[in-house]
């Protein structure tokens, strides 16, 4: 009984307080909303929102907050980009050289563009035999080179690049056109909450080692 009457004495106040005030708050003498609490809040039960319209689960739609305080429903799969985002880039009938410089024009200054990872064909098929063979003028056959499939910021915009270096790509015949295909990540830049400095590792010439724990990280 003392609980009921607790409980009554609690709602009456606050009845009273949205009559008088149009703002109720716990915890708090500036209340900002229509009940404005101040810490942690445990939901017992259901939580309503008022006319939010349907939203699906598995990330298709979510309710997002305007900065007017209503609610409205944002839809991932009709979104222009979100704060990861993935896809693969096919460069076609690529010259024997590979590809020395596509400008992406997405701005460094919003986001960062990262290549996953790569795969190449003959041009215009689905044949894997791509050999590699130095250009080097001297002794090209002792020399293996090293793929650059990379981006890489250029004046403001990113830029990717995807060949290797002193080779060209070649089939059983010769030279030859090839199809490239790169995973490329993009991550807006203010979705990071921190940025780290450089990490310098000096090996001393040794194969192996151990570095101590970076600062962020203790």
């Amino acid at each position: 009984m003392k609980t009921q009457r607790y409980i009554l004495q609690i709602l009456l106040i606050m009845s009273c307080g949205l009559i008088s005030y149009g703002q109720v708050g716990i915890n708090t003498n500036t209340p900002t909303e229509t009940l404005d609490v101040e810490g942690k809040t445990i939901v017992r039960e259901r939580l309503y929102l008022e006319n939010p319209n349907a939203a699906e689960i598995q990330h298709q739609n979510l309710l997002v907050k305007r900065p007017d305080r209503s609610w409205a429903i944002h839809n991932v799969n009709t979104a222009k980009y979100g704060p990861v985002n993935y896809t693969e880039v096919k460069f076609e009938n690529v010259p024997p050289a590979g590809i020395q410089s596509y400008n992406t024009l997405i701005p460094t200054s919003k986001y960062i563009v990262a290549v996953q990872g790569y795969y190449y064909y003959i041009a215009g098929s689905t044949n894997t035999d791509v050999l590699l063979n130095s250009t080097r003028a001297a002794s090209p056959n002792d020399h293996i080179e090293g793929p650059r499939f990379h981006a890489y910021e250029n004046n403001g915009t990113w830029h990717i690049q995807g060949q290797v270096n002193q080779s060209n790509f070649q089939s059983s015949t010769g030279n030859t056109n090839v199809d490239i295909f790169m995973n490329i990540v993009i991550f807006r830049r203010d979705f990071f909450t921190k940025s780290h400095s450089d990490i310098n590792v000096d090996m001393g010439g040794n194969s192996t080692g151990t570095a101590p724990l970076p600062p962020a990280f203790q």
